[in-house]
């Protein structure tokens, strides 16, 4: 780049005139640049409408074409305190009777007070070190978890007792078992305990040197208590069984035991028809949110009166007003968009579509207004939502909560059919939106709008921006040379009048 003289000798301001110049190059790049930002803005509503869109298939649809969202049930337990039940799908329905005769629990070892080598008792800290004991060179302890090989730890005389109980806790066996170690400072004695409950969570301490063991109070002649681990045992139906966990997995039910009963408590599981009811009024929420969602885009007021605003623009405008000006650009994007006419096309003739199912009657072709589902007049519903569906009877409506719940009605007398006729509509929708998110030369799989198209439109845009950019700086340069070459020569020129000048004057 040269050097930009200013017009010290024409007196002209030459930044003014070379700007001016070179004006339309420079508005070329503001134009592109423009165009960039506005294109950039687009990538990000579609990214925005894709996100919604996909959490929708995969969220909202991924659960709703399997029969585990219709076949809910629920276990009522009289003895809520006592016990809990998850129940699964295939749970059956009825009235158990349980008696919870035990319950797990894991081996817990209080230790004995701290001695040195010699047996007298021993003030012991969490810092006080092995050698501290009496204790010299190596020391050994042997562990051993349940059914587990034993595992052995070394000691060095400068480990304290803190790091006794660290060694202790690093310990894990091949079938993943371990136990929680802690010194109490406090107390001077060892605590230790199984990490997992059940009979087979006893552990076992030992020493080659037993002198050790016993200054520690761990071993079994002076350990204070030592309580061995416990199964869970229940009477389920006149059956009993035993679990090492505090669970029991049973017919498809998730029992788990808190307490022990003196007799015997029910478990009565049944059908949950509200359950059902809440997750196809769930579908439909969200499914009016993606419809409402891409109308509002498609429907948008026409936005081509609100030109991008320059920097000049900005400074004369609030945040407020700036925010309200660019969002009613943003908002018109998608007007008339192809895409979402595609899109809201095919979700919309699945919507109207008939689904054969089985019904208590016979194979029967239905439609959701047999479910009491429907859309509304577009003068009674709020703009934008022309396509959003609303079940009669829901209270959360006001402008449908007076007339009859059909779809309560429909699950209570007849909820195998319901649930495989919603079931067969979310695949409808799923199948739909997937083959619009299909892969292709111009989109990403599980994309709506051509993403790929858009990501080398961008680039070309940054490639355009920056020839254009390079031309401007080119012509910049051509005419700061040219001024520069023009107040040379006047100086040159200036000076020959000036020695012309003093020449004449002398004479």
């Amino acid at each position: 780049m040269p050097n930009r003289i200013t017009g010290l000798q024409s007196g002209l301001d030459t930044e003014s005139l070379i700007t001016s110049m070179v004006s339309r190059y420079q508005q070329k790049v503001d134009k592109l640049t423009e165009m960039q930002k506005k294109h950039t803005w687009k990538q990000n509503v579609w990214k925005e409408i894709n996100k919604q869109v996909l959490s929708f298939y995969n969220d909202t649809l991924g659960k709703m074409k399997y029969t585990g969202a219709y076949r809910i049930k629920k276990t009522f337990v009289s003895n809520a305190n006592a016990a809990s039940v998850v129940t699964g799908e295939n749970a059956m329905n009825g009235v158990h009777k349980m008696k919870i005769t035990s319950i797990a629990s894991n081996s817990y070892m209080t230790g004995g007070g701290i001695t040195d080598a010699s047996g007298n008792p021993f003030a012991a800290k969490k810092d006080t070190k092995l050698s501290d004991l009496g204790f010299s060179g190596i020391q050994n302890l042997k562990i051993r978890i349940g059914g587990a090989p034993e595992e052995e730890i070394l000691l060095d005389e400068e480990d304290t007792l803190e790091m006794v109980a660290s060694k202790l806790r690093g310990v894990k066996t091949a079938d993943g078992r371990s136990v929680s170690a802690n010194f109490d400072g406090n107390n001077g004695r060892f605590y230790i305990a199984s990490d997992k409950t059940g009979a087979n969570s006893d552990f076992t301490l030992s020493s080659n040197n037993m002198q050790f063991l016993d200054s520690l109070g761990i071993s079994p002649a002076k350990r204070t208590k030592y309580d061995a681990g416990e199964d869970a045992s229940i009477i389920l139906d006149g059956v009993t069984y035993t679990s090492s966990q505090n669970t029991f997995e049973i017919n498809d039910l998730v029992i788990t035991t808190n307490e022990v009963t003196s007799s015997e408590i029910t478990l009565n599981t049944q059908s949950d028809t509200t359950g059902m009811y809440n997750n196809i009024k769930d579908l439909f929420k969200k499914y009016n949110e993606v419809v409402n969602k891409l109308d509002q885009m498609y429907a948008a007021e026409d936005g081509s009166k609100y030109k991008m605003l320059t920097e000049d623009d900005k400074k004369a405008m609030s945040e407020t007003e700036v925010k309200e000006w660019e969002d009613k650009i943003k908002d018109s994007m998608l007007r008339r968009d192809i895409t979402l006419q595609l899109t809201l096309s095919e979700l919309t003739g699945i919507m109207m579509q008939r689904i054969k199912v089985q019904t208590k009657e016979g194979e029967k072709e239905l439609h959701l207004s047999q479910f009491g589902i429907n859309t509304m007049d577009s003068r009674l519903v709020k703009k934008n939502e022309w396509h959003a569906y609303h079940i009669d009877g829901d209270e959360e409506e006001d402008i449908v909560k007076t007339n009859e719940n059909l779809l309560k009605k429909m699950i209570a007398s007849d909820p195998d059919a319901t649930a495989e006729f919603f079931r067969n509509l979310s695949i409808n929708l799923a199948d739909g939106l997937y083959k619009l998110m299909g892969s292709t030369d111009y989109s990403s799989s599980y994309t709506l709008y051509e993403d790929k198209l858009m990501a080398s439109q961008y680039s070309s845009y940054s490639s355009k921006i920056y020839e254009a950019t390079k031309l401007l700086n080119a012509k910049q340069d051509n005419y700061y040379k040219k001024f520069a070459r023009m107040e040379k020569a006047m100086a040159q020129l200036n000076s020959t009048q000036n020695q012309l000048a003093g020449y004449f004057n002398t004479k």
